[in-house]
C-alpha cells in the first residue's frame, strides 16, 4: 500500500524491525554524527541509510546521554529530531543495507506508543507540539 499524500509526521512514527535480530523491533532510525556533520545532517543521512527515505528535519527535540550499547564504559550523546518524509511513502517496506534487511513500517503515534529501548523518550514532546492549534 502506498500513501497518496505525503505524511505530515502528525500521526505516525517510522520504525524498523531487524528480522535477523528479533530483539530489535520498533527501533527508531538513528546513528552516529560523523566528523563535520550537524545532528540534523546526521539524522537525514542515517534515515536515508536505514530506510531509503528522504526527510526534512522539522526541529531538534533534545539530547539524552546514556551508556553506550556498543562500547562498555562509554556514554553516547543521543540527539532526537522530529522529521517528516519529503514525499509519499509506502505503509511498509524492506530496505537492505550491506546484507541486513530493515523492515520499515509506520506505527500510530500516541501516548501509548512503545519503541525499542529509550527511543521513545521524546514522544510526549512530539505529541504536545503536533496537537497545538
Amino acid at each position: 500500500m502506498t500513501r497518496e499524500e505525503p505524511l505530515t509526521g502528525a500521526d505516525q512514527l517510522l520504525v524498523f524491525d531487524l528480522p535477523a535480530e528479533p530483539s530489535f523491533s520498533a527501533v527508531v532510525p538513528g546513528g552516529r554524527v560523523e566528523d563535520g556533520e550537524t545532528p540534523g545532517e546526521a539524522a537525514i543521512r542515517e534515515l536515508r541509510e536505514e530506510t531509503g527515505l528522504e526527510v526534512e528535519v522539522l526541529r531538534e527535540l533534545g539530547i539524552q546521554t546514556q551508556a553506550s550499547w556498543r562500547v562498555p564504559g562509554l556514554r553516547d550523546e543521543n540527539h532526537f529530531l522530529h522529521a517528516t518524509p519529503a514525499g509519499p511513502t509506502p505503509a511498509e517496506w524492506d530496505h537492505e543495507v550491506e546484507g541486513d534487511v530493515f523492515h520499515c513500517h509506520w506505527m500510530p503515534l500516541t501516548a501509548d506508543t512503545r519503541v525499542y529501548g529509550k527511543h521513545g523518550v521524546y514522544i510526549p514532546e512530539v505529541l504536545r507540539s503536533i496537537s497545538k492549534p
